[in-house]
Protein backbone atom coordinates (compact mmCIF):
# COMPACT_ATOMS: atom_id res chain seq x y z
CA UNK A 1 0.00 0.00 0.00
CA UNK A 2 1.53 3.57 -1.15
CA UNK A 3 -0.11 6.43 1.17
CA UNK A 4 0.61 10.09 1.81
CA UNK A 5 2.31 11.11 5.01
CA UNK A 6 -0.98 11.99 6.89
CA UNK A 7 -4.77 10.36 7.28
CA UNK A 8 -7.52 12.44 6.60
CA UNK A 9 -10.92 12.15 6.64
CA UNK A 10 -13.29 12.73 3.70
CA UNK A 11 -14.33 15.78 5.65
CA UNK A 12 -11.06 16.93 6.29
CA UNK A 13 -9.97 16.76 2.72
CA UNK A 14 -13.22 18.34 1.66
CA UNK A 15 -11.88 21.22 4.20
CA UNK A 16 -8.49 21.47 2.23
CA UNK A 17 -9.45 21.56 -1.13
CA UNK A 18 -12.53 24.18 0.13
CA UNK A 19 -9.38 26.20 1.61
CA UNK A 20 -7.54 26.28 -1.70
CA UNK A 21 -10.14 27.11 -4.63
CA UNK A 22 -11.79 29.39 -2.19
CA UNK A 23 -15.30 27.56 -2.62
CA UNK A 24 -17.12 25.38 0.06
CA UNK A 25 -16.94 21.79 -1.23
CA UNK A 26 -18.79 19.60 1.39
CA UNK A 27 -18.72 15.98 2.42
CA UNK A 28 -21.92 14.22 2.55
CA UNK A 29 -21.60 10.78 4.73
CA UNK A 30 -24.61 7.98 3.64
CA UNK A 31 -26.11 5.26 5.32
CA UNK A 32 -25.18 1.77 4.51
CA UNK A 33 -28.72 1.72 2.65
CA UNK A 34 -27.88 4.88 0.39
CA UNK A 35 -24.66 3.49 -0.65
CA UNK A 36 -26.71 0.62 -1.65
CA UNK A 37 -29.10 2.45 -3.67
CA UNK A 38 -26.72 4.53 -5.03
CA UNK A 39 -24.64 1.77 -6.56
CA UNK A 40 -27.70 -0.03 -7.85
CA UNK A 41 -28.53 2.91 -9.28
CA UNK A 42 -25.33 3.18 -10.94
CA UNK A 43 -25.65 -0.95 -12.23
CA UNK A 44 -24.05 -2.59 -10.01
CA UNK A 45 -25.86 -5.45 -8.50
CA UNK A 46 -27.22 -5.59 -5.14
CA UNK A 47 -24.60 -8.04 -3.70
CA UNK A 48 -21.71 -5.96 -5.50
CA UNK A 49 -23.26 -3.07 -4.49
CA UNK A 50 -23.41 -4.02 -0.76
CA UNK A 51 -20.12 -5.25 -0.96
CA UNK A 52 -18.73 -1.68 -1.56
CA UNK A 53 -21.22 -0.27 0.98
CA UNK A 54 -19.88 -2.40 3.56
CA UNK A 55 -16.32 -1.50 2.39
CA UNK A 56 -16.83 1.63 2.67
CA UNK A 57 -18.16 1.45 5.80
CA UNK A 58 -15.49 -0.22 8.15
CA UNK A 59 -12.95 2.13 6.08
CA UNK A 60 -14.91 5.30 7.51
CA UNK A 61 -14.55 3.15 10.67
CA UNK A 62 -11.01 2.94 10.74
CA UNK A 63 -9.99 -0.27 8.91
CA UNK A 64 -7.21 1.48 6.69
CA UNK A 65 -5.96 4.03 8.99
CA UNK A 66 -2.10 3.63 8.25
CA UNK A 67 0.43 5.44 7.20
CA UNK A 68 3.38 3.65 4.83
CA UNK A 69 6.57 4.71 3.91
CA UNK A 70 6.51 2.81 0.66
CA UNK A 71 6.03 5.64 -1.57
CA UNK A 72 9.21 7.47 -0.08
CA UNK A 73 11.44 4.52 -0.50
CA UNK A 74 10.27 3.80 -4.19
CA UNK A 75 10.63 7.47 -5.30
CA UNK A 76 13.62 8.51 -2.70
CA UNK A 77 11.37 11.33 -1.62
CA UNK A 78 9.13 12.22 0.36
CA UNK A 79 5.57 11.75 -0.20
CA UNK A 80 3.80 15.92 -0.11
CA UNK A 81 1.16 16.72 1.54
CA UNK A 82 -2.55 16.76 0.27
CA UNK A 83 -2.43 20.31 1.32
CA UNK A 84 0.58 20.12 -1.27
CA UNK A 85 -1.21 18.16 -4.19
CA UNK A 86 -4.18 20.60 -4.15
CA UNK A 87 -2.48 23.98 -4.68
CA UNK A 88 -0.15 22.02 -7.10
CA UNK A 89 -3.44 20.94 -8.93
CA UNK A 90 -5.83 23.93 -7.99
CA UNK A 91 -6.80 24.59 -11.74
CA UNK A 92 -8.21 21.06 -11.35
CA UNK A 93 -11.37 22.12 -8.71
CA UNK A 94 -11.62 26.16 -10.30
CA UNK A 95 -14.40 26.54 -11.83
CA UNK A 96 -14.03 28.78 -15.57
Amino acid sequence: MLTGPELLSYDEVAQRISAVIGETITHYSLTFDELVARQVANRLSEPHAQTLAFMDLIIADGAEDRITDGLAQLVDEPPVTFLQFVSHNASVWNRP
